[in-house]
């Protein structure tokens, strides 16, 4: 999957990273390739990232070490912060926008939606134009191969794209986490 995309202009460069997510263990990880923005702008490194959120109510991150020599650095990034309950989305009653195509994949026809009414507030951006104000998210449209699965996951923000998740649907795998992550 890619994840985000590099801070070169205009729009920068695909970089993968890959999203694991388990709710009966509550939790998710989310590793950013060297150079993803999350890793340059929040973390400040060009190496690698990972997200790790627990159900202990944290999101951790580790940050791989420059020179090869030592282990990742982790700390605690963001407390009571867990991974999203499987029907979020749902229960955040967002606005289906239509059918619309996706450039990035090249899909002709998705469906979208957008998390306008999501509280706090501080999941909006209102000193932002209306499109950057809010989460959106597109599907495949069921019927279609790989019907239903995520195709896109904006973040609101300044990034202008460069955070958004772009699925690539034919590797998502529906099955066990492996326990070593």
């Amino acid at each position: 999957m890619t994840i985000s995309q590099t801070d070169g202009e205009p729009t920068g460069v695909p970089v993968s990273g890959v999203l694991y997510y388990d709710w009966t263990r509550r939790s998710q990880r989310v590793e950013h390739a060297a150079g993803s923005y999350e890793c340059l702008h929040f973390y400040h490194t060009v190496g690698p990232c990972t997200m790790i959120f627990l159900s202990t109510g944290g999101m951790y991150r580790t940050i791989e070490a420059s020179d090869d020599a030592g282990p990742p650095t982790c700390c605690l990034d963001i407390p009571n912060l867990g991974a999203p309950p499987p029907d979020w989305a749902m229960n955040a009653n967002p606005t289906f926008n239509g059918n619309v195509s996706d450039p990035f994949s090249g899909m002709g026809e998705v469906y979208q939606w957008t998390f306008d009414k999501l509280t706090p507030p501080i999941m909006r951006r209102s000193d932002l134009s209306f499109s950057d104000q809010y989460h959106s998210t597109q599907e495949i449209i069921p019927g279609y191969e790989n019907g239903g699965r995520p195709l896109l996951f904006t973040f609101p923000g300044g990034a202008k794209g460069k955070q958004d998740y772009h699925y690539d649907p034919s590797t998502i795998l529906i099955e066990p986490q492996d326990p070593a992550l």
